[in-house]
């Protein structure tokens, strides 16, 4: 935004209205919980599981080809010259790649809420020219009659000027779900601190009465002893474990629930982060067209929508629209892919040359590559009439 209007938004500031603080793009801090851990956005990604889905999301919407398309009466064109073109697909600003940058903007969104990113415009032609993340702890909401703004570091904006992908209305997945979270990690302690202890909770006792300086003496020389090893005991003392072993009090059972529970959280099939579940391969294949279908594929459309809405001038919206390409995500193995080309082939749907793009493959020049064939011989559509002239005049004669 021009710093002529920056300094006419600031001098208005009389009739600007908070419509929320700093938290006001967060859900409020939980109570601590009482297992002693209190998870929150900034260190989920302590939690395993949390950070495989995160980065699972994050990492794959980075990587998915974005780009700008024309709508043509052919259909969708590429538009690789457009000015925004370049900032979504490989350049956003001038110290990330676009997967770094997509990557950090989901990751923010999954922990936060919201993933932000200032635009910042090229001033004579308004086509935007770079985009920065931007912590949403560092941005206010005002409402300057009726008009939305944002506020960043004391600098205020256009609400068209920030990016903003968002989870369900905007809340925080780790804060809506903290209990959940803080319950993995007290499973995770638990198992930390039994194996660091040496399995030895329990209780000493001995044959007579000891006075308070022996046990004195006797906590300090069962508590200076190494944790791991045998510990010896003097003559006339007994030890009575009080703790039950993992595989009696269901550990590794409860930890695979949380696990479980979390990728639910996220949208995230387990086999997709490596939770160990009973699956076949056809519900494993089945899960991972539901991620796509499920978790990707929305947010996908909220992106697209918000780049088309913030990025591409007003009236180049119906001419122009951003599409992300999520059919990598849906490839089948080899055989399947086969069998579909092929059939799209006999039945004239595609050409050889699209089938060879589809398949990352050159072109090929020759004669008829990029014809249009049917199943009939596959001879080439534009001689169709021919052939079905020669066939009846066959039958006439026959």
């Amino acid at each position: 935004m021009p710093n002529i209007l920056q300094r006419a938004l600031g001098a208005l500031r009389a009739r600007v209205a908070y419509t929320g603080g700093p938290n006001f793009w967060n859900s409020p801090p939980s109570l601590m919980h009482k297992g002693g851990h209190n998870v929150t956005p900034d260190t989920a990604l302590q939690v395993s599981t949390a950070y495989a889905c995160i980065r699972a999301i994050a990492t794959t919407m980075a990587y998915m080809p974005k780009g700008i398309f024309e709508q043509t009466e052919e259909g969708k064109q590429l538009r690789a010259l457009h000015p925004v073109h370049e900032l979504v697909s490989s350049a956003p600003n001038s110290y990330e790649t676009a997967f770094e940058f997509w990557a950090r903007l989901f990751k923010s969104s999954l922990c936060y809420g919201r993933g932000v990113a200032l635009i910042d415009r090229d001033s004579f032609t308004g086509y935007p020219k770079a985009m920065h993340v931007v912590h949403p702890r560092q941005m206010r909401m005002l409402d300057m009659d009726g008009a939305m703004l944002v506020e960043i570091d004391g600098t205020t904006y256009s609400w068209d000027d920030v990016l903003v992908v968002s989870e369900l209305d905007g809340r925080s997945p780790i804060d809506l779900h903290r209990d959940n979270l803080n319950l993995a990690k007290d499973v995770e302690s638990y198992g930390s601190e039994f194996f660091e202890g040496g399995h030895l909770l329990g209780v000493l006792s001995a044959d007579g009465p000891l006075t308070n300086d022996q046990l004195r003496d006797l906590q300090r020389a069962w508590n200076t002893t190494e944790k791991k090893g045998t510990k010896i005991l003097p003559q006339g003392m007994k030890y009575q474990s009080i703790s039950l072993p993992p595989e009696q009090t269901s550990f590794l059972s409860t930890r695979r629930y949380q696990d479980e529970t979390i990728c639910t959280i996220f949208g995230v099939p387990p086999n997709v982060v490596g939770v160990s579940t009973k699956e076949t391969k056809a519900n494993s294949e089945e899960q991972g067209r539901n991620f796509v279908r499920m978790t990707l594929l929305p947010r996908a459309v909220q992106l697209e929508q918000e780049i088309a809405r913030k990025l591409l001038p007003a009236v180049e919206r119906g001419q122009f629209v951003c599409s992300i390409d999520l059919r990598e995500l849906q490839r089948g193995d080899t055989a399947a892919r086969s069998q579909y080309l092929s059939t799209l082939l006999r039945d004239g749907v595609i050409t050889r040359n699209e089938a060879r793009r589809a398949e990352g493959f050159n072109q090929r020049q020759e004669p008829g590559a990029d014809q249009l064939l049917v199943q009939v011989n596959n001879i080439a559509l534009d001689r169709i009439d021919d052939y079905s002239a020669k066939i009846s005049e066959a039958n006439a004669l026959g």
